[in-house]
């Protein structure tokens, strides 16, 4: 599933979370007809249940986001691409949290009515209820893993409602980050964004990335503590625009590769995938000519929203 961007924003389209799909890829298929796989009459079932399952997760997300009332769509569910892994931990850790989640604050002035109408369609199949909570089952006071949340697969993102009672309505899709690597992811996706943090602390940093009247689209970065590790989502990708990509490449924490013509693939710091879509290309700079990343700003508290920060 694809979190994708609108064509008309200024340098970057919100990213969107790509929910990788159960379906079978091209080279899978053509693998498949050619009968190096599977029987011609089984991979044709396969491939039309692969994407009724599709067809059935786009519906869902279609219908949820409704009630945000959103003039985008944000949320693409693909066929699957092949993931490639560039991120390895080298310390094992007894704890973990699930990588990303997608949060809607829903304004209690429109009424409790609708709010308990959205949490009705998290009931509803194919949703589960998922307690989200460290691998070890270790609590911390005021955490992310005090909240409820729940899912349409274990390697797609968790969702979540909180409620805001001043403000916009605010889509938020939260990337957790394991204790070391925040200010590094922080100082990675400013870079990407080529903006600086609307709202930012020690411990959580927000991006505003699509704001009309009545709702808000933002993108989150929240510390872990210590000893915690994110768990990527592997069925699931960020897709941001980027006004170039040569001078962009060189800068990246894992290697970045071309899967399309228009489109390259890489990883963050805690494993996520980001797909970068750019909309021309410069050749890569010399060594000496990269261009250096600016410092992280902090902004006062006077900056900081009603919301919720989980």
């Amino acid at each position: 599933m694809i979190f994708t961007c609108k064509e008309n924003f200024a340098n970057v389209a919100p990213p969107g979370v790509v929910l990788e799909s159960l379906c079978p890829s091209r080279e899978e298929q053509q693998l498949q007809s050619s009968g190096l796989s599977c029987s011609s009459s089984r991979a044709q079932g396969s491939s039309a249940s692969s994407w009724y399952l599709l067809e059935v997760l786009q519906q869902t997300l279609d219908r949820l986001l409704e009630w945000l009332c959103l003039d985008i769509r944000l949320f693409l569910v693909s066929e699957r691409v092949p993931p490639l892994k560039y991120y390895e931990r080298h310390r094992k850790r007894s704890c973990s949290f699930p990588g990303i989640s997608v949060l809607l604050f829903l304004h209690e002035g429109l009424g409790e009515e609708r709010i308990f109408q959205v949490h009705e369609e998290f009931q509803r199949p194919p949703w589960r209820y998922q307690r989200a909570q460290f691998a070890n089952g270790q609590r911390f006071p005021y955490g992310p893993c005090q909240q409820d949340f729940y899912g349409l697969g274990e390697q797609l993102p968790v969702w979540g409602i909180r409620r805001v009672h001043c403000g916009p309505e605010i889509l938020r899709v939260t990337l957790y980050c394991s204790f070391e690597n925040y200010e590094d992811a922080v100082r990675l996706y400013e870079m990407i964004l080529q903006r600086e943090a609307t709202l930012q602390n020690s411990t959580l940093c927000v991006f505003m990335l699509h704001t009309t009247r009545h709702v808000a689209v933002q993108l989150c970065l929240k510390q872990l503590p210590i000893g915690v590790v994110a768990e990527p989502r592997d069925s699931a990708a960020l897709q941001f625009k980027v006004q170039e990509i040569g001078q962009l490449v060189p800068l990246l924490p894992n290697p970045c590769v071309p899967i399309s013509s228009t489109r390259w693939q890489t990883q963050d710091y805690e494993g996520n995938t980001i797909l970068l879509k750019f909309l021309q290309f410069t050749p890569l700079p010399r060594p000496s000519a990269i261009l250096q990343t600016k410092p992280k700003a902090l902004l006062t508290d006077s900056t900081r929203s009603c919301h919720s920060p989980l």
